[in-house]
């Protein structure tokens, strides 16, 4: 990057040499030639980050309901005086025999940090950005969801596990908080699994006018289909979003026919059900499990959605060459 330039006398005269640092003629190339990093690649395609203001995430979740500072402290006043007087319970911690109830701790966390750790974890599987846009909300609402395998394996949903198909191939138990009027709307899909739109998700589930967090009340607007990952297609994710109704909302308009085989009928849009309905309903609740392939999706395609796939992806190969002639 730099040179010396040495000058004096060819003809043996008394100047002393002098050093004059230089730089090469060489450095515009080279720092033209370092390439951005593939971070710095990524902000340049987003367009979001052309108008930030533009394009600021927006919460559209249920408020928090906070107490009243002063009610807070006291609490957790009384909380540290009742351990300052209780004397077996540091000689328990110094022995280490201590034992904590865990549905304590589980109770503490969701109404604690809980919400935002969901939050900050739905966001980095990209939950958010491909169902919502730019809206976000914090879960409220906790989801307790399981599969029942057989009678001695459940497999619980949690927040980006591993389910198999074959595990997930009939309706799962919801259960959550709630009061005994209140009406909700629950949703299952799959931002991944779409074969004929990209742009749209693979719906496998719509239950709405749920009364009391009790599911079996609620209206079966598209009933049930086990995740279906075709080979070769990695990991999918399969998103139980939770919707709060202000009141009783008519669905006719989103009814499938029963039972929905038709990958077609089955091409929904969250965002676009919520801009239709955002005056009605509210994001209160979120999980999400992951499935790839497994063999018992192969009988599934064959037996199962066989038909319904030729014609499909027929017709759309059909159009596509149409288009190109």
């Amino acid at each position: 990057m730099w040179a010396a330039k040495h000058s004096f006398s060819l003809l043996g005269g008394t100047k002393p040499v002098s050093l004059q640092v230089t730089r090469s003629k060489w450095w515009k190339k080279i720092i033209h030639n370092v390439y951005p990093t593939l971070q710095e690649r990524f902000e340049e395609l987003d367009h979001k980050q052309k108008d930030p203001e533009l394009y600021a995430p927006v919460n559209i979740g249920l408020p928090k309901r906070r107490p009243p500072r002063r009610e807070l402290l006291e609490s957790r006043l009384q909380h540290l005086k009742e351990l300052r007087k209780n004397k077996t319970l540091e000689k328990e911690a110094w022995k280490g025999n201590l034992k904590l109830d865990l549905d304590q701790v589980q109770a503490d966390w969701e109404t604690g940090t809980g919400p935002h750790q969901l939050r900050v974890l739905a966001q980095h599987y990209g939950i958010f950005d491909h169902l919502f846009g730019n809206a976000y909300f914090v879960p409220r609402i906790f989801l307790n969801i399981s599969y029942d395998y057989d009678e001695d394996t459940v497999s619980p949903v949690y927040r980006g596990n591993t389910i198999k198909p074959k595990e997930a191939a009939s309706t799962p138990d919801i259960q959550f908080h709630s009061d005994p009027d209140s009406l909700w709307t629950l949703i299952l899909t799959n931002p991944d699994g779409n074969l004929l739109d990209n742009d749209h998700e693979c719906l496998h589930w719509f239950v709405g006018n749920i009364v009391g967090g009790d599911t079996s009340s609620g209206e079966v607007v598209c009933d049930y289909l086990q995740p279906f990952p075709p080979r070769g297609t990695g990991y999918h994710r399969m998103v139980f979003v939770l919707y709060k109704q202000h009141q009783r909302i008519d669905f006719s308009k989103y009814r499938r026919e029963q039972p929905c085989l038709s990958l077609k009928d089955r091409s929904f849009s969250t965002l676009d059900m919520y801009q239709e309905q955002q005056d009605f309903m509210t994001p209160a609740g979120i999980a999400w499990y992951q499935a790839d392939w497994d063999p018992s999706l192969t009988d599934f395609f064959h037996n199962t959605l066989s038909t319904w796939i030729c014609t499909e992806i027929q017709s759309k190969l059909i159009k596509r060459f149409y288009w190109s002639v």
